[in-house]
Order: C-alpha cells, then structure tokens, then sequence
C-alpha cells in the first residue's frame, strides 16, 4: 500500500515529485521520463519510454524524452548485445506503475478519499465519483537533466580504446580534443565482423518429412580477442543460430570445429545472427524445394507441434543471450504466427518478380 507524501516542503517551498530515477513531473503537466541507457539507432530512447509512460498512464503529448548521464545510480548503463528492453521491460513498468500509483495517492488524501476510488487517465488522476481530476503537473515541480547523445556504430561501441586515446591526448594538451582516425589507422587498429564457414546436410522421408539434420559451423571466437588460445567458439556464439535451433526433428547433429583468429573481431551487429541465420534459411529452402513442398508450408511443418524447445533438456549449454529461458523461451507457436504473418503481408511469391527468388527463414536473434 502507497502512502501519501507532502507535495510541499516544511517551509512551504514546492518539492518536485521525483519517485524514482527514471519519472519527474513538472508543474506545467510536461512529465520527464529519463531513459538510462544509450541510442544508437536502434530506438531505445522511444521504446524505453514508452514502457514507462504505459505503465504510468502518460498523455504523450506532454512527455519529454532526456538521456542520463553517466550515474550509478541508474544501475548497468552498458549498451549492447541487444539487452536494454530485455533487462529493463519489467523494472521500467514497475517504476511507471508505481510513479501513478503515488500520485493517485496523493490525490486521494487531499480529496480525502480512498485511493481505490480513484482512477488514472492520461496525465490525470480522476475521482470516479464525483468526477474530480487533478492532472499529474498539479502534483509536481519542474525538474532539469542533461542530455547526452551515443550516435550509431553498435558494437564497436563497447571496445573504449578510442574514449583512451582521446583522454589521453586530452590530457596532454590541456583541453577537449576530438581524435580521427585515418583510413589506415582504422583498419590496422579496428575490431571486424568474423568470417564462418558452414557445411548444413539433411535427411527426408519418402513423404518430404525432414528426418535428419547437420549443422557444422567453423568461426574465429570473439573470445581469442581477450584470451590467448581460443580456436573454439563460446555457447554463447553457437547459440545464434546452431544450438538454438528450433525445428522439430528427429535427429540432430550440431558440430564447431577449430578457427584460430588471425585479426581483432568484435561483437558488431546479430553478431554470429548473420551467417548462421542465412545459412539456415537458405538450407531450409533448398530442403523444402527437394521435398518440392511450398517453403512456407514446409517451414512450419519444420517447426512442429507448438512447444517451449527445452534446449537444456540434451545436456547443452545454452545461455539465451543472458536471458531466463522460461522468460525469453523459444516457442514455436510464436515462430509459427510470425511465419504465417510474415507470408500474409508478403504476398509472395505472388507479388515477387520472376527474377527474384523467396523463400521463409524462422530464427531468433539480436
């Protein structure tokens, strides 16, 4: 139960109503949602607010988006590896449910009335009642944050070799400087997207049932990049596309061979997302054309019976980007509505030109 706090201060100064990091109110209405962790493109500063201001019952037309600084208040800023919804959806709903939660608080001890007789519209707490409303910015004072901006390049954005330099070099000449590198310096000193190699076979029954699979993928690790001696890739990098795979076939065999790393490689974007999931796509459709099925067709028989793939179940070790499997579980119910959705709105190969190939591809990623 939320108890109601003073709006004001002892002296009478108006104190502003800041129940958590993340949500301030001003007095003008406009609510403040401070977004935490950084945008490079991807749209975090909109889908991480948005969670916020559903939760706390928010008019859109009077939210202001402001990045933080770099606080530990905020916990983990780290962003990268795809995790900022994953990570923060719940926390992010808890802080807007229990922002509105207060303020309908608020404005039920000086209406003096139960909170549970009071309701929320956006940026509003009404008295169901008697019809009285008071908006958010009647319960609030202003509050001021700067903004600070990432700007695009995914990965590479977690290597801080370049944030060192120019510490240095700042240091060194006594004032702000902005370090370029050139062309060369770039590419002798950069961290690259790894090469891979894949050899993918499968068997089919005499009805076109896929009855066997073989996925052998060979990658440098992004690991020998901090660890001497590392030709094998990580769970991790075998659950982007190989481990993880979500077709419901009787027999499975996933193979990593050896790949020792001759340059810098880093976590860019989809990381190993990108050749394992062509390369599953690309086989799915040469097996659905041998079986001389339609692939959409085919693609969902793959899938199976809708079920929670248990990939723990044979022993393997998969991490799930870091994420509860029973959270973030692979359900081929769900990959299946997006499969029948995706050729709804596609329309092809209807709509595809005879020179253009299509096919159904079905796999998780970043």
């Amino acid at each position: 139960m939320y108890r109601a706090s003073p709006l004001t201060s002892s002296s009478g100064v108006k104190a502003v109503f800041a129940p958590n990091v993340y949500v301030a109110i001003a007095p003008s209405g406009e609510i403040v949602l401070v977004v935490h962790r950084s945008e490079m493109g991807t749209g975090i500063r909109t889908s991480l607010a948005m969670i916020l201001a559903d939760e706390l019952d928010a008019d859109w037309k009077t939210v202001k988006v402001v990045q933080a600084q770099g606080d530990a208040k905020y916990g983990d800023q780290n962003t990268d590896g795809s995790r900022s919804i994953r990570q923060f959806f719940q926390p992010l709903r808890e802080a807007g449910g229990s922002a509105r939660q207060m303020l309908v608080a608020a404005a039920a001890a000086q209406w003096r009335v139960s909170p549970a007789s009071c309701r929320t519209e956006p940026g509003h707490v009404v008295h169901s009642a008697s019809g009285r409303r008071l908006s958010y910015g009647a319960l609030a004072e202003a509050v001021t944050i700067n903004v600070t901006l990432l700007g695009g390049g995914f990965g590479r954005k977690s290597k801080p070799d370049y944030v060192a330099e120019a510490a240095f070099l700042a240091r060194e000449v006594g004032a702000p400087v902005k370090p370029t590198w050139t062309r060369e310096d770039d590419i002798r000193n950069d961290y690259f997207h790894a090469v891979c190699a894949q050899h993918m076979e499968g068997g089919l029954d005499a009805q076109g049932k896929t009855i066997a699979w073989l996925h052998r993928s060979v990658f440098p690790s992004i690991g020998s990049t901090f660890t001497p001696n590392v030709i094998y890739g990580s769970a991790g990098e075998l659950g982007q596309g190989v481990t993880d795979m979500p077709y419901e076939i009787a027999n499975v065999q996933c193979e990593n061979g050896a790949a020792p790393a001759h340059t810098r490689i880093g976590w860019y974007r989809s990381v190993y997302n990108i050749p394992h999931g062509f390369a599953l796509g690309s086989f799915v459709d040469e097996l659905a054309a041998a079986a001389r099925q339609d692939p959409v067709q085919h693609l969902l028989a793959l899938l199976g019976s809708p079920r929670r793939v248990d990939l723990h179940a044979p022993g393997g070790d998969y991490p799930n980007y870091g994420a509860s499997i029973d959270e973030y579980p692979i359900d081929t119910a769900r990959y299946a509505a997006v499969v029948r959705a995706a050729a709804v709105r596609s329309n092809c190969p209807q709509r595809c030109p005879l020179a253009m190939g299509a096919g159904s591809l079905s796999t998780a990623a970043f």
